[in-house]
Formats: C-alpha cells, sequence, structure tokens
C-alpha cells in the first residue's frame, strides 16, 4: 500500500469547521466552501495546469471527516507493507500525519519518505517524477505479497 500525503487530520479551520458542519443543518443552506488558496502545489508551472473547481462541496468535505473516524481506529489491521511519502510543507494534511499512521500500523514494514520541496498533491509537484519512482519501485519489490 502506498499513501500519499494521507489527511488522517486536516490544517486549519477544516479540522475544527468540518465536523461542526457535519453535525449541523448548516450544510444544507451552506453547500460550498470556496477554494481561497489554490490547488495545494508548490511549483508554479503545475499549480498553473491544474484545473479544479473554484469551490467544494461542503457535503464531500464531510465524507473525509467521516472516512477518517472509520479508518483511524482500524490502522491496525492493516498487515501489508506500506510505503508512506509525504512533505512538511503540505498545507493540507499536516506533516505528523506521516507519523501517526506509521505508529498505528499493523504492518511488520513500514517505510517513509520526507519530501522537502513539495506541498500536498505530491503526483504534480516538484518532486512528482521521484514519487512515481518510489510508488513503481515499492510495488515492484512487493510483487505478489498479499495482506490487507
Amino acid at each position: 500500500m502506498a499513501l500519499l500525503a494521507t489527511p488522517v487530520f486536516l490544517h486549519g479551520y477544516a479540522r475544527w469547521v468540518l465536523p461542526l458542519l457535519a453535525a449541523a443543518p448548516l450544510n444544507r443552506i451552506y453547500p460550498y466552501q470556496l477554494k481561497v488558496a489554490g490547488p495545494a502545489i508548490a511549483d508554479p508551472e503545475q499549480r498553473a495546469k491544474f484545473i479544479s473547481y473554484p469551490k467544494m462541496p461542503v457535503r464531500a468535505l464531510m465524507e473525509i471527516i467521516r472516512l477518517q473516524k472509520e479508518v483511524i481506529p482500524r490502522l491496525g489491521e492493516v498487515t501489508a507493507p506500506v510505503l508512506l511519502i509525504h512533505s512538511p510543507h503540505d498545507t493540507t494534511a499536516p506533516y505528523h500525519n506521516m507519523e501517526f499512521i506509521k505508529n498505528r500500523l499493523g504492518s511488520r514494514e513500514v517505510q517513509t519518505i520526507r519530501l522537502e520541496r513539495s506541498d500536498h498533491v505530491l503526483t504534480m509537484d516538484y518532486e512528482r517524477e521521484f514519487v512515481a519512482e518510489k510508488v513503481l519501485q515499492f510495488f515492484a519489490e512487493h510483487d505478489g505479497e498479499r495482506a490487507l
């Protein structure tokens, strides 16, 4: 399993406001959140190529919160080898998510890679080729292995 910039916890307002929206009927009258900062990509050339809607459905964001509540207590059930890649410059998912996940996995093998130039969208940012190479290498090394 390869986990890239995994948002077990979110940065900023999203970490506190989204659970409140999920629990209140307010999401019916506030259905979208504007994307104020734009895409979380440090590379300006790739950022300009990124195509996205100018706002996000609050219901979709709330699903992330619900999924986090399901996934966090079950991390110990994951026994497959895991590759974690994250950047301390991630503006969406705090860097400490990588250590949090690593410490709770049931896997005997957990590899971590820290990126120094990228933001959250690792597959489009400065280190995208390095990320692709490491993910391909990881899966090639574990070809045929099966586990939860």
